[in-house]
């Protein structure tokens, strides 16, 4: 069977968190094969980043160089490049491969700690962003490439038209560092505004899902998804291996990337949403201790519906 063939650029995380660990089980979760080319070494766990060693520019060259004599790639992302020598070598090699990456601008763990230095942004947005594809930014992140603060939803807009600015085909700014129940991830196309909320999580802090989200966009671009359809179900998916996560060490949550995590669908409003999650929890109950000789051979469905349901629709099932 073919395969879709996508490339992580990347730092590589020892507690398999976050990083090029985390995109391939995001890749592996598409059924897309996935590529690496590793370019910084991180000792870290679930509280914090200890040491970071940096590849080799060469060894990051060859490792890309190398894939793509091989490979035909069918999308590619980037992750942590730490400084403006690895953003320089990385962005030559998808220039000459003529490649155009998701770009993850990585700036800081999860834990607090720094995972580029100084020049870094200034690289970034010279070298690599203007040749993106779409670039895929939590707030801080695209504070710092938009030079602004950033406080609520019109922010947000106003800071992707300035990215969008840089060049990128599309910018994505996700909205978990704003307040609020909900949370709002804004897709900017250089023509329109595309909104992606869902509810937050409450006492989660997940290591990776920035990683696990943008590799996912680029699993489901390198299998011919639409970009901004792409981003809705990326979206998605996150959100339920950030429900489904759990808790190996002492700090933060890691993702369930297991294939058998339950997606919620693309939910035009908020009460939808909560119709979706109460029936998947009753019936996550009901299996529980509910006898399999109960069901009968045909199967059972169960279905749930907003207040007042008056079309199909209205039905969740």
């Amino acid at each position: 069977m073919e395969k879709k063939v996508a490339l992580s650029i990347a730092g590589s995380d020892s507690s398999a968190g976050a990083g090029i660990q985390a995109d391939l089980k995001s890749f592996s979760f598409l059924s897309v094969h996935g590529v690496t080319a590793i370019t910084c070494v991180t000792a870290q766990n679930t509280r914090q980043v200890r040491f970071i060693y940096k590849v080799p520019a060469a060894i990051i060259e060859a490792q890309i160089e190398t894939l793509c004599d091989d490979f035909s790639l069918d999308a590619v992302k980037t992750g942590m490049l730490y400084d403006e020598e690895i953003v320089h070598v990385v962005a030559h090699q998808l220039k000459k491969h003529h490649l155009r990456p998701v770009v993850d601008p990585v700036m800081i763990a999860t834990s607090g700690d720094a995972l580029s230095n100084k020049g870094f942004i200034v690289s970034l947005k010279k070298e690599l962003v203007p040749y993106s594809l779409m670039v895929t930014a939590n707030v801080p992140e695209a504070c710092s490439l938009a030079n602004m603060t950033i406080t609520d939803e019109k922010d947000v807009e106003k800071a992707a038209k300035d990215i969008f600015d840089l060049g990128p085909e599309y910018v994505l700014i996700k909205g978990g560092h704003l307040q609020g129940d909900m949370v709002t991830d804004v897709l900017y196309d250089g023509k329109a505004f595309h909104h992606f909320t869902l509810p937050r999580i409450p006492q989660k802090k997940a290591h990776g899902s920035g990683c696990t989200l943008s590799a996912l966009i680029t699993g489901l671009l390198s299998v011919g998804e639409p970009p901004v359809s792409a981003v809705s179900k990326a979206k998605s998916i996150v959100w339920s291996m950030i429900y489904e996560g759990y808790t190996p060490g002492k700090g933060a949550d890691v993702l369930n990337h297991s294939t058998t995590v339950q997606i919620p669908p693309i939910i035009q409003y908020s009460e939808q949403f909560d119709v979706w999650l109460q029936l998947k929890n009753a019936v996550e109950t009901l299996l529980s201790f509910l006898p399999v000789q109960l069901i009968p051979e045909v199967g059972t469905n169960f279905v749930y519906a907003l207040p007042n349901a008056t079309k199909r629709t209205d039905v969740c099932g």
